[in-house]
This record gives C-alpha cells, structure tokens and sequence, in this order.
C-alpha cells in the first residue's frame, strides 16, 4: 500500500476542514485538563468518559470527511449517545489483549520492587559504615528483579502494541455498524488489518515524529529563556498540545483514508 500517496490525498483533501477539526481537538484537549484537575471527582470522570469521547472525536472527524454538519462540542454528545457501545467495543477489544496487559503490569510489578529494594540497600549504605551479611542477597535480589521487569516491561509493551494495532479501525467500524456486537467489530478489525499492521505504522510515523521534534524544539527555548517546567508546568503541558492541533487532523483524515482503502481492497478480493 503507497502510504505516501494517502498522506498526499489527505493533505488536499483536507483543504477546508483543517481549522475546524483543530478546534474541535483544542476544545477536547482543554476540557480534559481542566475536569481532570478537579481533585478525584474530575479524573474518575475522565477516566470512565474518555473511551466515549474518544469515539465522538473520531465521529466528528468522520462527519467532517462526508462535508456532514458537525459541532465543536458534538463530541460531548455523540460520546454521551454512544456510551454502551464505545466501552462495548473497548471490552471486546480488552478481551484480545489481556494476557499482554497482564505480562506488562507484572513486569511493571518487577521493575518497580526491583528499584524499591535497590534504594533500600543503597540507603542501608549510607546509614552504616560496612555492609551489612545480608546486603550482598539483598543487592542480587534487586538487580534480578530489575533485570526481570525491565526486559519483561519493554517485551510486552511492544507485543501489546503489535497487538493492539490489529483493532485500531474498531471505532471507524463501530461508527458504520452501531447495531454490530463488540466481539464481530473487533474481528472486522482483525481481518482488515491483516498484512497492513506496518502500513499504518508507516503512514503515521512523520506526523508524530514531526509532532514530537517540534516539542522538544520548544521545550529546549523555553528552558534555555529560562522558563522552568516545575514552575510552569501548564506552559509545557500546553507544548505538546500546539504540534498536535496541526498534526491530529491530518493524522485523523489519513486514518480514514486508510480504513476506506482497506475497505476497497477486502470487497476486491471477495
């Protein structure tokens, strides 16, 4: 597949509608920080809504893409409308990558005991002139814990990326079959991203490399000018914001094309 060739079509196609589709992730991206710093009230909301607000933002892209009539906040509804289906879908799609997610917390488990137990010995150290007998089992102890969770933690989390990429059109399926079940949404997913997992992975890359490098572009002048991130920990959450109100669209439209040509391909084969 010339993934090259959809970036190209997105570009022009998305003439038009870029603005908009900025202002709409803007407006989510703003109402995320700000419910989520409303001390557990505002991140258990977050958390319980973001799957199906997640899903209004793709449904607003959508409604873009057809030339549909779309509201900067109809994502807030849409996700509202579609609360059971989105998180139907996420469960579906959960049941698929469970072991993986498994293997990455007990990895996490690992390293985190791991490096707990490292500064415990480390400040053991520091309080007696001599090492304690058990200090030598004690340091092993750590080291093999660490070992353990920081190759198991990097494994599993590019197998459950590997994985996930499989149902990453589920939202974009879900949107034309809200009557279809989480389950069949998921495998339509599967099917059609079987052998184009790369192809993905190769149309969206520049845009989030780019995405990033100018983020870190920015957070090198503003520490060199001076601005300290503990101190103005808004201004630098904002830097990944501002890459990203150019680039979302077009990573969005580019999905869509994706998923459209996936789409032309299954029926041809049939």
């Amino acid at each position: 597949m010339d993934t090259a060739e959809i970036r190209r079509d997105t570009k022009n196609f998305i003439k038009g509608k870029h603005l908009k589709a900025s202002v709409i992730f803007l407006i989510y991206s703003l109402l995320v920080g700000i419910v989520g710093i409303i001390p557990f009230i505002g991140s258990t909301f977050i958390m319980i809504m973001s799957i199906p607000f997640s899903y209004g933002i793709i449904s607003c892209m959508i409604k873009l893409k057809k030339d549909e009539e779309v509201g900067y906040f109809d994502f807030i509804s849409i996700g509202f409308s579609q609360f059971s289906n989105a998180w139907r879908v996420t469960f579906s799609m959960l049941g698929k990558v469970w072991p993986y997610l498994i293997g990455y917390f007990i990895s996490a488990i690992f390293l985190v005991i791991g490096v707990v137990t490292s500064a415990f010995s480390i400040a053991l150290l520091t309080v007696y002139d001599s090492p304690l007998p058990d200090m030598s089992s004690l340091g092993t102890f750590s080291l093999i814990f660490m070992g353990i969770g920081f190759v198991g933690f990097i494994v599993f989390a590019i197998l459950l990326a590997l994985k996930t990429l499989y149902y990453s059109l589920s939202n974009y399926i879900l949107y034309d079959n809200t009557s279809m079940k989480g389950r069949e949404i998921v495998e339509k997913s599967y099917n059609l991203m079987k052998g184009h997992r790369w192809d993905l992975v190769r149309m969206q890359m520049p845009y989030y490399l780019i995405a990033y490098l100018i983020t870190f572009a920015l957070g090198i002048v503003m520490a060199i000018i001076g601005i300290s991130p503990d101190e103005n920990s808004f201004m630098f959450s904002l830097l990944s914001i501002i890459p990203m109100l150019y680039f979302f669209p077009l990573i969005q439209f580019s999905i869509l094309k994706f998923y459209d040509k996936l789409n032309e391909l299954n029926s041809n084969t049939k």
